[in-house]
């Protein structure tokens, strides 16, 4: 799974790796990055997401509409 972060001022692929825990070599080819200069603020980057509870999924079951307010986790 994936998610994406833009990056601020001051910001570069090492410190983005050192705060996200990856490995820069994997983010640069994930992001088809050739050249670590070209990385600037506003760049989005893809970043994987090892953490499955991440993301909020929902089970559909019987009875359920997509108007419902209330919906449960799984």
């Amino acid at each position: 799974m994936y998610d994406y972060y833009i990056l601020e001022d001051g910001e570069n692929l090492d410190s983005i790796c050192n705060l996200l825990h990856l490995n820069k070599v994997e983010l640069m080819r994930l992001n088809s990055i050739t050249d670590e200069k070209d990385v600037q603020r506003g760049t989005q980057l893809k970043v994987p997401v090892a953490d499955t509870n991440y993301f909020n999924m929902y089970t559909i079951v019987k009875g359920d509409t997509i108007f419902m307010g209330n919906m449960r986790k799984t």
